[in-house]
């Protein structure tokens, strides 16, 4: 997370560590940890994901409990109240992996879609509106999805045959649709096939394409497109000289 760092250890428990002001480290404290922490009667996770100021973890059976800050619903439990130990996530099943943005949360369904809760000032929830859900909502017109990564306040996904849609925030391109304009529902990244996975980050955003190359686009303040320039760039473009 921002300040914070989780991790699943062997066998299904979770270990936090870092600052746990409104209690994203999930131990029922909001004391700051320089060393792991067990977070408390949570087993069976297999996979954890750590927001800017929240934690979400995939239980096994598909359930999601989530802890930590929760002033715009990204615990999705049905509330906007903080919680320093895990609760369970409402009205979802059949989670096959979770992703935590800077406010909100998405989730991949074992039905190949995504639903996501929280934070939706930009659109990043993908329901065709601006408005916070602090239980899941449907991201509409997507099907056929693989993978998902939630950004700061973008969110986008892989699409089985190797496609690429994008929503929310897209001040600097980083939905890759060639234009500078938010999108409450996804949109089709173009000229971008063979995807295997993909990462959003604050402002940006990278897949790596069947082969081993990769492809970036969104801010590039800081050359972290990596394609040699600087500048935003609001479509995909080849990271140089790059084989994974």
């Amino acid at each position: 997370g921002a300040y914070h760092t989780c991790a699943v250890i062997s066998g299904g428990t979770v270990k936090c560590w870092g600052y746990n002001g409104p209690g994203q480290l999930g131990d029922g404290t909001t004391t700051n940890r320089s060393t792991p922490t067990l977070v408390p009667n949570l087993t069976g996770v297999t996979s954890v994901s750590s927001g800017t100021s929240h934690t979400c973890a995939v239980i096994s059976g598909g359930t999601v409990k989530c802890w930590g800050d929760n002033r715009y619903g990204q615990l999705g439990d049905g509330t906007t109240t903080n919680r320093s130990t895990p609760t369970l996530v409402a009205g979802v099943g059949g989670i096959l992996n979770v992703s935590s943005g800077d406010s909100y949360t998405c989730a991949l369904v074992n039905t190949a879609n995504v639903q996501c809760w929280g934070d939706n000032g930009y659109g990043q929830l993908g329901d065709g509106t601006t408005t916070n859900r602090s239980t899941p909502a449907l991201v509409l017109n997507l099907t056929g999805v693989t993978s998902v990564s939630s950004g700061t306040d973008h969110t986008c996904a892989v699409i089985s045959g190797g496609t690429v849609k994008c929503w929310g925030d897209n001040d600097f391109g980083q939905l890759g649709d060639g234009t500078t304009t938010n999108r409450s529902t996804p949109a089709l990244v173009p000229n971008l096939t063979g995807v295997t996975s993909v990462s959003s980050s604050a402002n940006h955003t990278c897949a790596v394409i069947s082969g081993g190359t990769v492809k970036c686009w969104g801010y590039n303040g800081y050359g972290q497109i990596g394609y040699g320039k600087f500048g935003y760039r609001e479509y995909p473009a080849y990271v140089t000289s790059t084989v994974l």
